[in-house]
């Protein structure tokens, strides 16, 4: 980046700090709202109102959701199987909460972090792919996500990985489905971006801004995981950009808005918000966050 400069958004009478530092040579990257989404991590409760309250939250803001990544314990176990999707009961229990929102629903499926658990899965891509279609055809899901988050720091396969994506993935899309995975710098297997783009899933969603992190430290980050994606793809479509609005250290109306500007000047088209939970302790998002969500949806930001 050969220089950088500092926007104010004039239209809002709000000066923004250092969190507003972009490239110049990027906002031509910036695209048109149209093409935005806002997927929303979601963990399914044991507590009925807890479910219903969450939904409460996605109708009154219905404009800012674009996908519910519904996160089912039995449905995700530490192994990888895909058995507890045979529970039609248990899955209708709360399907019946968030299937009658008319959001497309993205079941997460697996959230593994033991390596040699999760390397067993390459052995039958094919397998594991054809299953996935039949639980996406019998409840009328969108689409797949997996949260492999691998705490073996010798695994470094992102290729492999990569490999198993594209196989999995090509099921998927040929039955009218769709995959995204997260990602992160802390991992090897997670952090070549480029490589994990190139299997073709819809995107990924990286955990490196969620906004635990001093601003420089998230921008700069962001800089180089949206350049990565778009150097291997030649566009930066598949960078989901992740926030956590769990997160208080360093996020407010500021720094939010500023960051999301940032991405959108990037090329940035989707975010991912870990997570939606209407418990009446934590209450993330913040209230603050519907409107600036709002601001990029609209293309304000």
């Amino acid at each position: 980046l050969q220089f950088l400069y500092f926007i104010g958004l004039e239209k809002k009478k709000m000066t923004l700090g250092p969190a507003l530092l972009i490239a110049a040579s990027l906002v031509t990257n910036a695209v048109s709202p149209s093409n935005r989404t806002i997927n929303w991590y979601v963990s399914i409760s044991g507590n009925a109102s807890l479910n219903e309250a969450n939904a409460a939250a996605v109708r009154e803001h219905i404009s800012l959701f674009s996908q519910l990544q519904l996160a089912w314990e039995p449905g995700m176990p530490p192994n990888g199987s895909l058995a507890g999707w045979n529970d039609e009961a248990g899955v209708n229990e709360w399907l019946s909460v968030y299937k009658p929102l008319g959001v497309p629903i993205i079941p997460v499926v697996v959230n593994m972090v033991n390596a040699t658990a999760f390397r067993e899965l390459y052995a039958d891509p094919t397998g594991y792919g054809n299953q996935l279609v039949s639980i996406g055809k019998r409840y009328g899901f969108a689409g797949f996500n997996f949260d492999y988050e691998p705490q073996d720091p010798t695994d470094t396969h992102a290729q492999d990985y990569a490999n198993f994506l594209k196989a999995v993935n090509a099921i998927l899309v040929a039955n009218g489905f769709t995959l995204s995975i997260w990602v992160a710098q802390w991992s090897a297997a997670l952090n070549q971006y480029g490589v994990l783009a190139d299997s073709g899933i819809q995107y990924l969603q990286d955990m490196e801004t969620y906004g635990g992190q001093p601003m420089p430290t998230m921008l700069g980050y962001l800089n180089s995981y949206v350049g990565a994606v778009k150097s291997a793809r030649g566009s930066p479509a598949q960078a989901g950009v992740g926030l956590g609005p769990y997160e208080v250290t360093y996020w407010n109306p500021a720094n939010v808005q500023s960051f999301i500007h940032n991405a959108t000047s990037l090329g940035v088209v989707n975010l991912d918000i870990f997570r939606l939970l209407m418990d009446g302790v934590n209450d993330w998002p913040p209230a603050y966050w519907w409107g600036i969500l709002g601001q990029f949806m609209s293309g304000e930001i």
